[in-house]
């Protein structure tokens, strides 16, 4: 005959444990404080189900545990066809994946070791067996029956893992080169293509030349023309005399005669392109009257005058 025994109140039982984490350079933690959660569920937008504190043995009731695995032992163990026995005859494993770390994105500068659990169970109409035991048993007459149990059980199994870490300089130096060594591996790659794609690359990134002598041009311009002194003044700083500053300024005093005679030059010549402009518009305004021809005594005219002035200036 076949007949089915229950252990009574196997979910009102604790499960008690003590653990540590240990490192190969030597640091040691002790039960770490631990949360619960079940497996699947987002650590940063839920709340644990159960933490246990630092410092502390774990102590949690297995219908607590049950709870948070999504486990109920007077529910049907379903199978693919539907039905099944319920989850206190078939039994379940509940596995615990036990994850330590301390190296946290969102606290950069907490360092505690923590441990976080991720509970599930077994489902789909599967039997949690410890195997088949035979034992032997006498009736009242003394006669022995052999019997075969099987027994199903609540098994509550751990897997540890995790990332611990602890600063080195000597890693860091490490990473610092092999950084470097990649960033200048990326701007050779890059040029190598560049040279290929646009003209004159070269010139294009590494000749400054042209900025160069623009950026001394300004400076020399607003030297001579006291536009830095003035606003030294204006904003109450001190213009720095350095090195470069003389520079410009014992150039400026070479070339000052370059300088005025040029400014002279370019005063002429605007004056003497306002004067053609005003010829040019007078004839523009009577276009019937026709030039006179001058015989090899005849006085030279204001325009042919002007005209052979900026043939000789040019």
């Amino acid at each position: 005959y076949a007949s089915n025994a229950f252990v009574p109140g196997v979910d009102q039982m604790r499960l008690v444990f003590d653990h540590q984490v240990s490192t190969t350079w030597g640091d040691v933690v002790g039960n770490p404080a631990i949360e619960f959660r079940r497996t699947g569920e987002a650590a940063a937008s839920t709340e644990a189900r159960l933490t246990s504190p630092a410092k502390s043995d774990v102590g949690i009731p297995l219908a607590d545990l049950l709870s948070i695995a999504g486990a109920d032992l007077d529910a049907t163990n379903a199978g693919s066809d539907g039905s099944g026995p319920l989850f206190r005859l078939s039994g379940t494993h509940v596995k615990i994946n036990v994850a330590y770390d301390n190296m946290h994105s969102t606290r950069p500068f907490d360092y505690e070791t923590k441990a976080f659990a991720d509970v599930s169970h077994t489902t789909g109409g599967v039997w949690t067996s410890l195997g088949p035991k035979m034992v032997w048993k006498a009736d009242a007459t003394g006669t022995l029956h052999q019997f075969q149990r099987y027994h199903y059980a609540l098994r509550v199994s751990f897997v540890f893992g995790g990332t611990v870490g602890v600063f080195d300089f000597f890693t860091l130096l490490i990473n610092l080169a092999v950084a470097t060594g990649m960033l200048g591996v990326a701007v050779t790659v890059v040029d190598a293509a560049s040279e290929y794609l646009v003209s004159n690359f070269d010139d294009q990134k590494y000749d400054d030349r042209n900025d160069f002598m623009t950026l001394e041009a300004l400076k020399e311009y607003a030297l001579e023309q006291g536009i830095l002194d003035r606003y030294a003044a204006k904003t109450g700083m001190e213009l720095l005399d350095d090195d470069v500053m003389r520079a410009i300024r014992e150039r400026s005093k070479k070339g000052g005669v370059s300088l005025a005679k040029g400014k002279v030059a370019d005063e002429t010549w605007a004056s003497e392109r306002r004067v053609q402009g005003d010829l040019e518009a007078g004839v523009r305004a009577s276009p019937a009257k026709r030039p006179v021809r001058r015989g090899a005594g005849d006085a030279e005219t204001a325009a042919e005058k002007l005209a052979r002035e900026q043939a000789e200036f040019l």
